[in-house]
């Protein structure tokens, strides 16, 4: 088993619209990954980048350090990784596509106000089109051409468009399958001199043609074809003589040679660069082009195993070769960016990681940042002496001991294997200190495994056909003996494995009282064979060991399609539960005998704090339907605040787990695109909607009450009594309600009036 041992170092926090930062990123540099790395043109050591789904990060020093620059909203769906960030030449902007429901768009960026101030909508978007390629003329906001591709048939086709007036109107000026053969475009640009003459350079066909660049001098109406048949991926213009172009060759099959194109008259004649090519590569073609904007003399060509650079100005050319699919250095460079302040210095965006080079990429090395792509859970383990937290990236797991944040990771997949199994499941005991499980597996089976030194070593525990473990959950009487949950394509199983004797494992399949995906079990009691299970949408508790069972109502009109995902009990009151659901929150204030909705959000997670008595946490991940949302209450559901999304830098998660101390939570998050997060959420005060019933101008009365409380309102929405442990009694739209069933007592009564103002008030019953 590979491990890799590092001290945790410094911990980038990233500072909102709250100067108290809530939120930090806290991963390690060793697993980032950023793309589309881009030099300022006018800020010196100031770099911006790309994640893998909807961030911009950036480093003001050179790339030594990094944090997020700017978060793209859900409404624009995710940067593309298709086409890239482009910087213009007076560094005011920056430019990049995004794609929202395989839509796509193309976005003008102002760097000083961080905002996106012009979207341009492609005009074929009925066609499901998506930006492929594009460019600006010069600084020019308003002058674009793009190439919009969009599904045709059992493969893809594109339009290349024009617009000089902001995309208020578009010239289409190419069309791949009228009488192009459907050739695809790989790159587009206008004469950095003239506008009016664009360049639309051609890949691969799907009719036996392929290849060629298109040059048009007005403006798109009428083309010459140059290069015929040369399979063409980039081009690259010397920025003091826009009529020097380099053409690159992209992947053609084999159906053209590679070749790098060299032009000095605007593409009027072409010659081919002597340049011998490595033989270890298997795509063979060339994906970038750059000229050193402090020596236009030297250019580097980025290939897909290879680095060729002229520092002659095209006389001579080397070529640097280096090991196929190489994950410790260059591999399949993508984008190539000098330092415009400093000579020698420029960062290749490569396939794993970008690399940084001081001496014009003779010598490169591994850019680390802490954005990465969590590939599954975060949990912790808690007890008086210590904590611990687990986490997953690169289909392996991250071991942290909080007491001095040293770390130690195992089981990392190097980023060139690819699977079509699940992803590894790790989740830590909650008991025993150390003890970690794993599951890991496929088609043909899966395995249980076991450590108990924070998963240096595993022992299997045992095998099954299911291939999707949900959760484990410690014996609260029986040591070394767990229940393991299973959700195997929505069909579940609950497993009670004994192994106190490694040598004799017992495993004891009980059987479910339904069918449906099994999430998580609960023992109220701490008693080894009384515990509710979640099956699907309903809920079950069994008394002997789930030799029988008895559902649980939960309410009349929950639906049958319904999910519960979690349940969790109050550890300072234990006969208050809380069930995650995909209608919503409930509690119980009677250990499951009745349950009140006290939420309408979708909930995955649902968690009581250990310190608070009634703080209560509730997680909404990322999914299809949903975005992740942290919403919190510290009256047991009945008032509920949801953390704004900004403030979460609009990150996406299917995991966290949650650390409470007095008033406040510490949320560990494992996020789509920037690594390991950590949330510090504030509880001293309840900072919802709710305001007090003066402030709102609503009178009730008379308070204490014997038989009828008025609330004095016309404009009422809802009134709910609810129990002082959060149980839902009463609830009405009108006016008054008539209490005198109820014992003598105190309770909430919860007023929320037409324009969403909550308002809760203690009522005391005589």
């Amino acid at each position: 088993m590979k491990k890799f041992t590092f001290l945790a170092g410094l911990i980038f926090a990233l500072f909102t619209n709250n100067i108290d930062a809530q939120l930090q990123v806290l991963g390690k540099n060793e697993f980032g990954r950023i793309f589309e790395v881009t030099y300022s043109t006018t800020e010196q050591n100031t770099i911006y980048a790309t994640t893998i789904v909807n961030h911009i990060v950036v480093s003001h020093n050179n790339g030594a350090s990094w944090e997020i620059f700017y978060s793209l909203p859900p409404e624009f769906g995710n940067i593309s990784n298709n086409t890239k960030l482009n910087i213009s030449k007076d560094g005011t902007f920056l430019s990049f596509s995004t794609t929202k429901g395989g839509i796509g768009e193309l976005h003008i960026f102002d760097i000083s106000t961080k905002t996106i101030t012009k979207t341009f909508t492609m005009p074929n978007y009925s066609e499901g089109a998506y930006v492929s390629a594009y460019n600006f003329f010069g600084d020019d906001k308003d002058n674009l051409i793009v190439s919009s591709q969009f599904p045709y048939g059992f493969g893809t086709a594109n339009r290349v468009y024009t617009t000089n007036d902001g995309g208020q109107n578009w010239k289409e000026v190419y069309y791949s399958v009228e009488d192009n053969h459907n050739i695809i475009t790989s790159y587009v640009a206008f004469n950095p001199a003239d506008k009016n003459k664009i360049y639309i350079a051609n890949g691969n066909g799907s009719e036996g043609f392929s290849g060629g660049l298109m040059i048009s001098s007005d403006g798109g109406d009428t083309f010459t074809t140059k290069l015929e048949g040369s399979v063409l991926a980039t081009l690259e213009f010397n920025p003091n003589n826009p009529n020097e172009i380099y053409a690159g060759t992209g992947i053609s099959f084999g159906m053209s040679p590679e070749k790098l194109h060299h032009s000095t008259d605007a593409g009027n004649t072409w010659e081919d660069k002597n340049i011998t090519w490595g033989s270890n590569g298997i795509l063979n073609n060339i994906i970038d082009i750059k000229y050193n904007p402090l020596d236009n003399n030297h250019i580097i060509v980025l290939e897909e195993d290879e680095i060729v650079s002229t520092k002659d100005g095209g006389a001579t050319w080397q070529n640097v070769e280096y090991p196929y699919d190489n994950l410790d250095s260059y591999y399949y460079g993508i984008k190539a960016s000098f330092n415009p302040f400093k000579a020698g210095e420029l960062f290749i965006t490569a396939n794993y990681k970008p690399l940084f080079s001081t001496d014009n990429g003779t010598t490169m090395t591994q850019v680390q940042t802490p954005f990465f792509s969590s590939t599954g859970r975060v949990n912790l383990f808690k007890n008086e002496m210590s904590k611990h937290l687990f986490y997953s990236v690169q289909n392996g797991f991250v071991h942290r001991n909080l007491a001095d944040n040293s770390e130690n990771a195992f089981d990392i997949q190097p980023l060139n294997i690819f699977t079509n199994n699940n992803g590894p499941a790790y989740i830590s005991d909650s008991k025993k200190e150390g003890r970690v499980y794993s599951f890991k597996g496929g088609f043909l089976g899966s395995t249980l495994a076991m450590s108990d030194n924070f998963g240096a070593d595993f022992s299997p525990v045992f095998e099954t056909f299911t291939n999707g473990l949900t959760n484990i959950i410690p014996d609260p009487q029986v040591n070394n003996q767990i229940f393991a949950t299973f959700n195997n394509w929505d069909q579940g199983e609950l497993d009670k494995i004994n192994f106190n004797n490694p040598n004799d494992i017992l495993v004891t399949n009980i059987p479910l009282p339904a069918q449906g995906a099994v999430y998580k079990i609960l023992h109220p009691n701490k008693i080894s064979d009384e515990f509710f299970i979640i099956v699907g949408s309903e809920l079950y508790k069994t008394t002997n060991g789930g030799n029988d069972w008895t559902a649980v109502s939960i309410d009349t009109s929950f639906p049958s399609e319904s999910v519960i995902f979690d349940i969790d009990q109050n550890p300072k009151n234990l006969n208050q539960l809380a069930l995650a659901t995909s209608e919503g929150v409930f509690v119980s204030g009677d250990k499951g005998a009745t349950w009140s909705q006290v939420s309408n959000f979708v909930a995955y997670k649902v968690s009581y704090s250990d310190v608070n008595n009634g703080v209560l946490i509730a997680i909404t991940y990322s999914s299809m339907y949903t975005s992740f949302n942290i919403h919190y209450s510290v009256d047991n559901g009945i008032n509920w605040k949801t953390v704004d999304r900004a403030e979460l830098l609009y990150s996406e998660t299917n995991s966290v787990t949650i650390d409470f101390s007095d008033k406040k939570a510490f949320i560990y998050i494992a996020s789509g695109d920037l690594g390991l997060l950590g949330y510090n959420l504030n509880l001293d005060v309840l900072a919802t909607d709710n305001v007090s019933a003066e402030k709102a101008k609503v009178l009730v009365y008379p308070n204490p009450v014997v038989d009828v409380i008025h609330i004095d309102d016309k404009n009422l929405k809802s009134v709910i009594l609810y129990s002082m442990d959060g149980k839902k009694l009463l609830e009405t739209k009108n006016n008054e309600m008539t209490v005198s069933q109820l014992p003598k007592g105190v309770y909430i009564l919860r007023i929320v009036t037409a324009d969403n103002s909550i308002v809760s008030k203690k009522i005391i019953k005589k």
